[in-house]
C-alpha cells in the first residue's frame, strides 16, 4: 500500500493576511491555521477540477458541432472509458455491486 506523502510548510504571514486567518480560527471555522490551510488547499484542488470538468464539456460540444463524435459506442461503453479515465487519473472509483 503507497504511503500518502507528506510535506511540513512552514508560512509566515503578516498584516491583513495573517489577520483574516487568525479570524477564521476565533470565530471557531478552523480549529488550527494548519486546518485553515488544508481547506484552502483543498477549495483549489476542487476549483481544478471543476475548470477540467468545463474545458471537457466544452471540447465535447464543439465535436459535436464539427461531427467528430462517437456514434458507434455504446452509452455503457462511452462510461466504460469514462470511468478508465478518472481511474488513470487518480479518482477512487467504487466498483458496482
Amino acid at each position: 500500500m503507497d504511503a500518502t506523502p507528506e510535506t511540513r510548510l512552514s508560512v509566515r504571514l503578516k498584516g491583513p493576511l495573517a489577520a483574516h486567518v487568525d479570524r477564521q480560527i476565533e470565530t471557531a471555522l478552523y480549529e488550527s491555521h494548519s486546518e485553515y490551510i488544508r481547506d484552502l488547499v483543498r477549495r483549489d484542488m476542487l476549483s481544478a477540477d471543476e475548470y477540467d470538468v468545463r474545458e471537457g464539456i466544452i471540447e465535447g460540444y464543439a465535436d459535436i458541432a464539427s461531427g467528430r463524435f462517437m456514434d458507434s459506442l455504446s452509452h455503457e461503453q462511452i462510461f466504460q472509458r469514462a470511468v478508465e479515465e478518472l481511474r488513470e487519473e487518480g479518482y477512487p472509483i467504487r466498483e458496482e455491486e
